[in-house]
């Protein structure tokens, strides 16, 4: 590869994640807007529910891209490809569960009585 097309699959690699980021951090906030206007509901069953979507929307990026890449060249993604496909998917997990930190830290303080 020269050095345009490897500086081209580093822009993708890195607009991939920034869309990832973008899904991750939305459905965090859908989600808790959604707890948010929900009655009796615990700090334990709202970070079940944010883990859960958290890792739907993850998964639901991965199989995406997997699927898009199976269309597109009509084989299964393998090596690298693959690789970065769920690196973009880990990404995801990672920005999304800043809106969990908040929810456990809410959880630690209820518990402590404050």
């Amino acid at each position: 590869m020269g050095n345009e097309q490897v500086r081209g699959a580093a822009l993708d690699e890195r607009i991939g994640a920034l869309k990832e980021r973008i899904y991750a951090t939305v459905t965090g906030l859908a989600i808790l807007a959604g707890l948010l206007t929900a009655e009796h509901v615990t700090v334990a069953e709202s970070i079940f529910a944010l883990v859960i979507g958290i890792f739907a929307i993850a998964a639901a990026g991965f199989v995406a891209d997997v699927i898009a890449h199976q269309i597109g060249h009509r084989t299964f993604p393998r090596g690298r490809e693959l690789a970065l496909m769920a690196r973009t998917a880990a990404v995801a997990l990672g920005t999304a569960s800043l809106a969990l930190v908040a929810l456990v830290a809410v959880a630690l303080l209820v518990a402590h009585g404050h």
